[in-house]
């Protein structure tokens, strides 16, 4: 085996391994969050969260701040995004295990699923990256769907379910109102009540989507929520979320052109050692053959 082999085998084995190392913490986090396990730094951001909308509802004696304090982040996550991390985590075990195994010892089979398993999640990339550019509102009027479902159960600052929390949550920490608009919650939100409290006159937006927050629970205190205050967060949440983690973060596209240079790399690399592990096995069974043919001729 010449310096490159080797040094490509070792390369691709060091990469697997961190993917591995990667895949596990992935998995004890999913675990973790499945479990409903205390983490410092997600309870960090859940006591900021909860201290702002706390103030809210003290202020304006809308709701009741024990809500708040029996709603867990750890216990959201603990839903579809744990079970999401686990069933990631454990595919990414099997596929960064067999690329170790393979490349280390060239074993055909491993080398064979890691070739299937990595070539078919490029195939998912690259069609998501070409829907994402050439079909765009496909994938983000899906997303957007799936957030107007979860606001039609919004409650309002007297809510107590996961979605009204949540939202309030979501709102809160990114400065934003509804999944496009805040009038989301005027076409979507079916339960929410707008004229919680002792307000008599309709808001047009949640109480926790002012700028200003307001300075108590009556008709005038609450202005900032309606239309012709303009004092409310205009920018939906899916497009703050969007612009931050894609449009707008240079990070995620050379994050994302790196990895998918790699799994090339990885890819073409798996399949070298494994026709060479295939010409191995061709070779081997002569070997018997020409030794007793050597010991017949006595040479």
């Amino acid at each position: 085996m010449d310096s490159f082999t080797k040094g490509l085998k070792f390369f691709i084995v060091a990469l697997n391994f961190i993917l591995l190392f990667g895949s596990t913490v992935l998995l004890v986090f999913g675990i973790l969050f499945h479990t409903g396990a205390k983490l410092d730094f997600i309870e960090a951001l859940e006591t900021k969260t909860k201290d702002n909308i706390r103030d809210l509802i003290t202020t304006t004696g809308i709701g009741d701040v024990d809500n708040i304090d029996r709603f867990s982040f750890t216990q959201l996550l603990g839903g579809w995004i744990a079970h999401s991390m686990i069933g990631v985590a454990l595919c990414m075990i099997v596929l960064s295990f067999s690329g170790c195994c393979g490349a280390w010892y060239k074993v055909r089979i491993f080398l064979l699923i890691y070739i299937i398993v990595q070539s078919v999640i490029m195939f998912v990339e690259v069609l998501i990256i070409v829907l994402m550019f050439t079909v765009p509102l496909t994938i983000q009027g899906q997303i957007k769907r799936e957030m107007d479902f979860t606001i039609a159960g919004f409650q309002g600052l007297a809510g107590n379910n996961d979605r009204t929390l949540g939202w309030m949550f979501l709102m809160d920490y990114y400065k934003c109102c509804g999944t496009e608009t805040y009038k989301d919650f005027q076409n979507e939100a079916t339960v929410w009540d707008r004229t919680p409290g002792s307000i008599s006159t309709i808001i047009d937006a949640p109480l926790i989507c002012c700028k200003t927050i307001p300075i108590g629970g009556a008709d005038n205190d609450v202005g900032c929520a309606r239309e012709a205050s303009k004092d409310i967060y205009t920018e939906g949440c899916f497009d703050v979320i969007w612009n931050k983690v894609l449009e707008k973060s240079m990070y995620t596209y050379v994050v994302i052109g790196n990895v998918f240079l790699l799994q090339i790399l990885l890819l073409l690399s798996s399949i070298k050692f494994y026709r060479d592990a295939k010409e191995k096995k061709k070779v081997r069974p002569l070997k018997p053959i020409l030794k007793k043919t050597k010991d017949y001729n006595g040479y």
